[in-house]
């Protein structure tokens, strides 16, 4: 026997003989086969119009929590954009207001759409459309075209929690 080995043998015999690995140690332990991670999920939309605060607020309702990201602002025609392609696309306005969540999705397990790709509001003086342009790897993001132009800076959207929703408040006129 080499010396490393039987050093390697000693040890062994040693640590098992003081009794300081059970029995069971030597099997592999057990591992569930499922395994559950809950992605926020898109499911619907609320709209509203608020004359006093001179805001119109789109709401996102999520199903599995809320996601641990998410961000409203003012973009540029040329963003306008689906994602990941990256490619232009025409969403109705004046000016545009590009909303993301992360993590998160807009379909359920087996791929199936949660909510409409697009939401017409009836009940707002600003929103004319949201239309999702994103779910890919954990990334939802909506483009919400106005009727207004962009106000200048420091007016900006303002976004939200509360509850089971993510509300997106836009200045109006």
């Amino acid at each position: 026997m080499r010396p490393f080995s039987a050093l390697a043998a000693v040890c062994t015999a040693t640590v098992i003989g003081l009794g300081v690995l059970p029995a069971e140690a030597a099997s592999p332990p057990k591992i569930s086969p499922k395994i559950s991670v809950r992605i926020p999920t898109v499911v619907g939309y609320t709209s509203q119009h608020a004359a006093s605060a001179r805001v119109d607020t789109i709401g996102f309702r999520f199903k599995g929590g809320l996601p641990g990201t998410f961000s409203a602002r003012y973009i540029p025609r040329s963003q306008v954009r689906n994602e990941p392609s990256d490619l232009r696309i025409f969403i109705p306005g004046k000016s545009w207001v590009l909303v993301q969540f992360t993590p998160a999705m807009a379909h359920n397990d087996q791929g199936k759409v949660a909510a409409p790709v697009r939401f017409r509001p009836e009940n707002t003086t600003n929103v004319i459309i949201a239309q999702r342009t994103e779910d890919f790897e954990g990334h939802v993001s909506y483009i919400i075209g106005l009727r207004q132009k962009q106000p200048p800076a420091p007016v900006h959207p303002t976004i939200f929690a509360d509850g089971s929703k993510i509300l997106v408040n836009i200045p109006t006129k």
